[in-house]
């Protein structure tokens, strides 16, 4: 048994505040199954049962849960089921991590101080990378940048490295 109860959550207001956020209909999801690959894909999948089919209420990207400091999106629309043994809806649903986002993003080599003429710019996903990893770094956020996501390396006290 999971020692964490996941709550259910949907942005509320449009907005990513957390002090907007609000759980959904009071669903908690005890039971389920979490499995992570080392530098591989995360799967997180439960099922639960509740008094009320809740097919029209999946919204793509708005329904999510917290895992470990992390966010979990539904992915797709979770299925439902009644049969004659209880009198409540199966719901089964699969989450995906928001980190999932970057498995199809391509590393561009930018370079992001464009004075510095020393330096190999390719602007292409095939890398020929020497330098420091304050570069490095400045590298992946300008082509994290390019490629419109909103993650960002960052790296606190650079001088000590």
């Amino acid at each position: 048994m999971n020692k964490e109860i996941l709550k259910i959550y949907t942005y509320v207001n449009g907005t990513n505040d957390p002090l907007f956020h609000d759980t959904v209909n009071g669903i908690e999801i005890s039971q389920y199954s979490f499995s992570a690959k080392r530098m591989g894909s995360i799967v997180l999948s439960a099922n639960f049962m509740y008094p009320e089919c809740l097919d029209s209420y999946w919204e793509k990207g708005k329904q999510y849960v917290y895992l470990r400091g992390e966010k979990y999106f539904v992915k797709g629309v979770p299925s439902s089921s009644k049969n004659t043994d209880d009198v409540r809806y199966k719901h089964d649903i699969e989450f995906l991590s928001e980190r999932a986002i970057l498995d199809n993003i391509y590393f561009y080599d930018i370079v992001s101080d464009p004075s510095s003429p020393d330096r190999y710019a390719s602007n292409s996903t095939r890398v020929l990378f020497y330098g420091d990893i304050k570069e490095f770094a400045d590298r992946l956020n300008s082509s994290l940048i390019k490629s419109g996501v909103e993650y960002r390396v960052v790296i606190d006290d650079i001088q000590h490295l």
